[in-house]
C-alpha cells in the first residue's frame, strides 16, 4: 500500500509539473504585454568579479558586484481583473564574458509552494513584443531550469530540446524567511540557433522582460514587467573567467536532447 501511495504521489507531482509548463505555454502564446513603443530603461550588466554558488540563496557578498533592479509585481485575476495581490522583488545580473548570471528574489509568504516560477523573455526578434523567434529562459520552483523557444502558430512555443537544441540553463531555487530566491546561469551565446537562443557578446544589448507566477494566486494569473534593455558591458582587458560552484547537483537530463516535455518533467521528478 505504501509503495502504491508513493507511486500515486509521484504521478500527481508529474501531472502538476506538466500543468505548470502548460500555463507557461499559454503565457507565451497569449502574452499580457502589448507591443512596447517607448524605449526601454537601460540595465548595464557588469563583469563578474565574485564567484557564485548556485544554491538558491544569496550568501555573503556573492551578488554585491551585480547590477540590482527593484521590481513590483501586480497579480490580477485573468477573468475578473480583480487585484489578487502585490509582490515586491529584485533581480541581479552580471556576466563573466561567457555566461549571464541571474539572481531573482520575490516575496513568497507561504513556505515552499512548489510550482511557482520566473521567466525571462529575450526579444531576439527585435519587435519589442513576445513573438516568434524569441527566447525564454527561467526556473520552476524547486530547481527546474527551462529553456524554451517562441515559435510560429499553431504551436507558439516549445522546449529547445524538442526543436533539436539543448537546455542551456541551469540553476537552483530555495525558499527562506518569506522570500523565494532563484539563481541561474545561461550562455551569452550558446550557438543553439534551433532554440532561438540569444547570441550575445560583451558590448551587445538585448531587450528583456520578466514574468512571475505565484501558485498562491493561481498560476494562470501571472504578472510581468515591461521591457528593459540589457547591455552586456565590455570585458576588462586581460579578464579571466572565474570559476563558480554548483552546490545543488544539476541532473544530466537537463542537457539531454530530443526528450519530450512529459519525459523530461517526469524524469526530473522521479530521479
Amino acid at each position: 500500500m505504501r509503495l502504491f501511495q508513493e507511486m500515486f504521489g509521484n504521478i500527481m507531482k508529474c501531472l502538476k509539473w506538466i500543468f505548470v509548463l502548460a500555463l507557461i505555454i499559454v503565457a507565451a502564446a497569449f502574452p499580457k504585454i502589448l507591443v512596447q513603443s517607448q524605449p526601454p530603461p537601460v540595465i548595464e550588466v557588469p563583469y563578474l568579479e565574485i564567484p557564485v554558488t548556485l544554491d538558491g540563496a544569496i550568501v555573503g557578498d556573492e551578488w554585491s558586484d551585480a547590477v540590482m533592479l527593484d521590481l513590483t509585481f501586480y497579480f490580477y485575476d485573468s477573468e475578473t481583473k480583480e487585484l489578487l495581490g502585490i509582490r515586491t522583488g529584485r533581480i541581479y545580473f552580471k556576466h563573466d564574458c561567457v555566461n549571464l548570471w541571474i539572481c531573482f528574489q520575490i516575496e513568497d509568504k507561504v513556505e515552499n509552494i512548489d510550482g511557482s516560477y520566473i521567466a525571462i523573455f529575450y526579444d531576439v526578434s527585435g519587435d519589442m513584443a513576445i513573438s516568434s523567434g524569441d527566447d525564454e529562459k527561467g526556473m520552476i520552483h524547486p530547481d527546474r531550469a527551462f529553456d524554451n523557444a517562441i515559435i510560429p502558430p499553431p504551436d507558439y512555443y516549445d522546449e529547445d530540446v524538442n526543436l533539436g537544441g539543448t537546455n542551456d540553463t541551469q540553476g537552483a531555487s530555495e525558499w527562506y524567511n518569506k522570500w523565494l530566491t532563484y539563481e541561474f546561469v545561461h550562455p551569452l551565446n550558446s550557438g543553439d540557433a534551433l532554440g532561438n537562443d540569444v547570441a550575445l557578446n560583451p558590448g551587445d544589448s538585448i531587450p528583456a522582460l520578466f514574468m512571475v507566477g505565484d501558485e498562491e494566486f493561481g498560476l494562470e494569473n501571472y504578472s510581468s514587467t515591461g521591457y528593459y534593455n540589457l547591455i552586456i558591458t565590455p570585458c576588462p582587458v586581460g579578464g579571466e573567467l572565474l570559476m563558480v560552484n554548483v552546490l545543488k547537483a544539476v541532473s544530466y537530463t537537463h542537457l539531454r536532447a530530443h526528450e519530450t516535455r512529459h519525459d523530461l518533467v517526469c524524469r526530473l521528478l522521479l530521479e
